[in-house]
Formats: C-alpha cells, structure tokens, sequence
C-alpha cells in the first residue's frame, strides 16, 4: 500500500538560477491556460448563476480549483504552507455562504445581481 506523503514535503525550492527558464513553446502554454483562467474566473464572478453551481461542469472547474490551489500559490509565491492554501480557500467560500445566509437568507445567494453587478451599474 502506498504511503501518503503531506503536502508540505511535496514543496522543495531550489536555489534561484538552478532551473532553465521556460522556452518560448513554455511560456506560450502558460499565457494561454492563464488567459483561460482568468476568462473563466471573470465568467464566475460576472455570468454564473447561483443555479448554476448545480451543472456538472461548473462543480468540477470548481473541484480543480480546490486541488490546484496550494500548488499555484506554493509555486507561483514561493513560500511552503501545505495544503493551508486550499484550506483558506474553502474557508472563504463557507464565509462567503455564512455572509450570503445571514445577508438574504440563502447560501447560494447573489448579492452581487441585486446590486447591479451584472448589467455594469
């Protein structure tokens, strides 16, 4: 049986200059998966419905994103907390519920429709 091993041995930082620099095949894959996050993150805070956290599809961009999160912030800070990251991504997420709740009485809430968010004013 294979032994987990905790994210926080995962990370080991090399020393600066140690590693070759990305390409231009490299650095054109990362511009173009960046562009599609952004773009989707953009979809998410301005076009997704709260119904819409019901589709398959949203729950497994959502999903990734939790999986993903210590690795992008780890790597891409340089710093070694583990899986706190993803932690205090969920946290923000249930606030963001509790605050929705006690706000309208719902945790799927959209707050940010009601203010006129979405149709820019």
């Amino acid at each position: 049986m294979s032994e987990r091993i905790p994210l926080k041995k995962v990370f080991h930082f090399d020393t600066e200059g140690t590693l070759q620099p990305p390409g231009p095949l490299g650095r054109l894959l990362r511009l173009l998966l960046g562009l599609v996050l952004v773009n989707f993150v953009y979809e998410w805070l301005f076009f997704i419905d709260s119904s819409d956290y019901l589709n398959p599809r949203i729950l497994v961009w959502i999903a990734f994103s939790i999986y993903l999160a210590p690795y992008v912030i780890n790597i891409g800070f340089g710093i070694n907390s583990g899986a706190g990251s993803r932690y205090g991504l969920v946290l923000v997420w249930v606030l963001a519920g509790i605050v929705g709740f006690v706000v309208e009485g719902n945790v799927r809430s959209e707050l940010g429709r009601k203010n006129g968010v979405e149709d820019g004013g």
